[in-house]
C-alpha cells in the first residue's frame, strides 16, 4: 500500500562550531566610581582586550558574597586576608586570592596570573601583577587595597 504523503531523505544539520563569544562592555573609572561618559555624552563602550582587563580588576575589587546578584564564584576576599598582622603574609595571601579571583571566570580568558610586586603606604597597599590571556596577551593591573576596609 502506498503512501499519501511524499517521503525524502532527510539531510543531517550541519552546526558551525561554537566560536568563543568576544564579549564587549562600557568603561568603568574605578577611582571615580562610576562609567566613563565620552564627549557626546554617551558612555564608552569598551573592545574585547579591555572588557578582560575591566573584569579582572571588578572582580579583585568586588567583596565575595557581599552582592546577591553575583554567584558565589565572584569577587574576592581581600578583607580577610588584610586583618593579617604580618607584611609577608598578607602579601602572599594578597596573591594567592588575587590569582583565584581572576582564574575563577567562567569564559576562561586568563591562563596565568603573575610577577606581583607590592608597595605600601599608609593608607593602602598597591598590589602591580601581570595577567596573561589565553591568546597569549599580557597586561600590567594594579589595584589600590584600603588599609582598614573600605573597598
Amino acid at each position: 500500500m502506498s503512501s499519501t504523503y511524499a517521503t525524502f531523505p532527510v539531510p543531517d544539520i550541519y552546526e558551525e562550531p561554537k566560536v568563543r563569544d568576544r564579549k564587549t562592555s562600557v568603561y568603568f573609572d574605578f577611582e571615580k566610581g562610576d562609567f566613563v561618559v565620552g564627549s557626546t555624552g554617551k558612555i564608552r563602550e569598551s573592545d574585547y582586550i579591555d572588557t578582560w582587563i575591566q573584569w579582572c580588576l571588578k572582580a579583585v575589587y568586588t567583596q565575595r558574597y557581599a552582592h546577591l546578584a553575583y554567584t558565589k564564584n565572584y569577587g574576592s576576599e581581600l578583607e580577610k586576608v588584610l586583618q593579617m598582622q604580618e607584611r609577608a603574609l598578607i602579601e602572599g595571601s594578597v596573591e594567592r586570592t588575587i590569582q583565584e579571583t581572576i582564574l575563577a571566570d567562567a569564559l576562561h580568558r586568563t591562563s596565568s596570573v603573575r610577577n606581583f610586586e607590592h608597595t605600601w603606604e599608609t593608607d593602602a597597599l598597591n598590589t602591580r601583577f601581570v595577567v596573561v590571556g589565553q591568546d597569549g596577551r599580557s597586561e600590567a593591573l594594579n589595584v589600590k587595597i584600603p588599609l582598614g576596609g573600605g573597598m
